[in-house]
């Protein structure tokens, strides 16, 4: 039974591993190493004390879960942010922006007091379906959503709409980047003011930005096209200079010449001319490197595994915990009818 315990506890490490590299990025985390640690906690408890080898196995369930939802939140909230930020750079007023995200916070709460009072439930998943609907996704999100689902075109038979296409990028016309100096065909630039609280860690506050896109090219094996840089939005781009002084933190992410790029907009036809602009229906032009394009594919299949799995463990521990029980030392008894996930059912 040790032995069972043991291999049951590896495998809940496993899927800890598998958290904590793809959702916290530690991916120089080895691979062993909780397993084995959850192996020998379980496996010692249990030789102690049978109950206590259960429990362990609880508390790591209990610890994916937690894992699990810190991570959902922290992804739920770090979109919120960028959603606010891009909200307002399209011209909307502060108090107007807030007011969309309070009540969309309202709306989740009004999902959440739904489920725990029974069939209402069904009214608060209307609810939250309209606010995923509502909340546009961000454009690196769209970006690759699409990049599944269009194939890549040849730049010599462009189709006129939606495309996807691969090349290097070029210009003959160059900007200096404000923080690197260097000559580029288009940059972004962040300026966040730097504070630390008592605990000494940093936090960040974006206090501006600064952008500029110039006409460019993109050619692959069959042919050249031009892309009108109008709302061009740089994805998944690592910075090409960081700096930090005086309480600020200055970053840059910027497109150079010859850089393999994949892109996605409109192809249109101007001045009897095929180009690139951004596409009026998807709302999108951006490009993103074929480098981060390619780890991305390949990562998002353990992403949504981990996803499935941890949503799953974390929702049959959420009602497992709600589930009212007695123990008299040799039968345990567990009041289904009492717990507000099953009370309605109850004839």
């Amino acid at each position: 039974m040790a032995l069972f315990i043991a291999f049951f506890a590896a495998a809940i490490g496993g899927f800890i591993t598998l958290v904590l590299r793809l959702l916290y990025n530690l991916s120089s985390l080895p691979v062993w190493i909780v397993p084995l640690i959850a192996a020998i906690a379980a496996s010692s408890a249990f030789t102690v004390d049978d109950q206590y080898g259960f429990y362990t196995l609880i508390g790591l369930f209990i610890l994916t879960a937690v894992l699990f939802i810190a991570a959902f939140f922290y992804q739920f909230f770090s979109g919120l942010k960028e959603r606010f930020i891009e909200e307002q750079q399209k011209s909307q007023s502060t108090p107007k922006t807030i007011l969309k995200f309070v009540a969309s916070g309202l709306l989740l709460l009004i999902f959440y007091g739904a489920l725990v009072y029974g069939p209402i439930a069904f009214v608060g998943l209307f609810l939250l379906i309209f606010i995923i609907s509502w909340l546009k996704p961000t454009t690196k999100g769209q970006f690759f959503k699409l990049q599944q689902i269009l194939p890549t075109s040849k730049i010599r038979s462009l189709a006129m709409g939606l495309v996807e296409v691969e090349g290097k990028v070029s210009s003959s016309k160059q900007v200096t980047a404000p923080l690197s100096k260097e000559k580029c065909i288009a940059y972004y630039y962040t300026v966040h003011e730097v504070s630390r609280d008592s605990d000494g860690d940093k936090h960040y506050r974006l206090i501006s930005t600064a952008e500029e896109y110039l006409p460019f090219e993109i050619t692959d094996d069959t042919g050249t096209v031009s892309v009108v840089p109008d709302g061009l939005e740089l994805v998944s781009f690592s910075p090409s200079a960081e700096q930090e002084y005086g309480g600020r933190s200055y970053t840059e992410y910027a497109l150079f010449n010859n850089d393999k790029m994949m892109l996605i907009g409109a192809a249109n036809e101007q001045d009897n001319r095929v180009v690139i602009v951004k596409d009026r229906v998807k709302n999108i032009l951006a490009i993103s490197p074929v480098t981060k394009v390619s780890m991305w594919n390949k990562s998002r299949p353990l992403v949504n595994t981990a996803l499935v799995f941890c949503g799953t463990t974390a929702f049959l521990i959420a009602i497992i915990l709600t589930i009212p029980y007695s123990f008299d030392g040799h039968t345990l008894t567990l009041n289904f009818w009492q717990s507000p996930f099953f009370s309605w059912l109850k004839p």
